[in-house]
């Protein structure tokens, strides 16, 4: 068999299988557990957060929250982020993901006005139109930042910028499933203007069921699940310890 489609998924490396291992065997404990920090059971945690700031150039492994891929991660920020925000318009692109369309449409019935910013030929997101819908009541702008079908790469820095000029106020979120792992990212030079970041392991050679949203040390998350306080008490559940050990984007060197 040839498969072609590795947009859609990923193998997992013979390296992120080994390291994922021993955490369904001997180091299978909760990771909240009282006994996990003694045994190690809490490090992949950590190491992945600190993996993701050095290749996503963040500001600190604080910043990531992980969930269970970027599906999550969108509904995260189009529900509980976008529904916290003053601003009620909320602004998408015509190519973005389901995990973003629908949720999206979800707000639209709940009294938010969603407008949608069409690409052009190329696939590109036309800056011209963005700019026409960018006001100071605009709340949330979540651009892809490339494209699952066609591969299209948008310019987030000029779209970030231009959000800044002409809404300051908004929260600019981009779905970088498509992007993290195989295009530079620098979340404190030319991706300055990002607010938020969502990615899924698979897309890179990792395990399904882990993904995160990045979000900048100034923007308050309102929790996406309660009730056990994981995540600094973002997104409550058992954490997933081996996908966790697997995540590092290093282990696919």
């Amino acid at each position: 068999m040839i498969y072609l489609d590795n947009n859609a998924t990923t193998q997992v490396s013979p390296a992120v299988l080994k390291a994922m291992l021993p955490f369904f065997t001997d180091l299978y404990l909760n990771a909240s557990s009282a006994a996990a920090s003694y045994f190690g059971a809490d490090k992949p945690r950590e190491q992945a957060a600190s993996a993701l700031t050095r290749l996503l150039k963040a500001e600190e492994p604080s910043c990531f929250t992980f969930t269970a891929g970027a599906t999550e991660s969108n509904n995260w920020v189009l529900g509980p982020l976008a529904s916290s925000l003053p601003g009620k318009i909320v602004l998408i692109s015509s190519i973005e993901h389901p995990s973003i369309t629908e949720p999206a449409e979800a707000l639209s019935k709940r009294g938010f006005t969603v407008r949608t910013v069409l690409v052009g030929k190329d696939g590109v997101l036309r800056l011209d139109l963005l700019s026409d819908c960018l006001t100071p009541e605009v709340g949330l702008v979540s651009i892809m930042a490339a494209n699952n079908e066609t591969g299209a790469i948008q310019p987030v820095p000029q779209i970030g910028k231009l959000i800044r000029e002409r809404a300051p106020a908004a929260i600019f979120h981009t779905d970088a499933t498509q992007a993290v792992g195989k295009i530079p990212i620098d979340l404190r030079s030319e991706w300055e203007h990002v607010d938020l970041l969502s990615f899924s392991a698979h897309k890179f050679h990792g395990p399904k069921g882990i993904g995160g949203l990045y979000a900048r040390p100034e923007i308050e998350l309102p929790p996406m699940l309660h009730g056990g306080g994981q995540e600094n008490g973002r997104r409550a559940g058992t954490s997933n310890t081996p996908a966790l050990a697997g995540l590092p984007p290093e282990l696919r060197c």
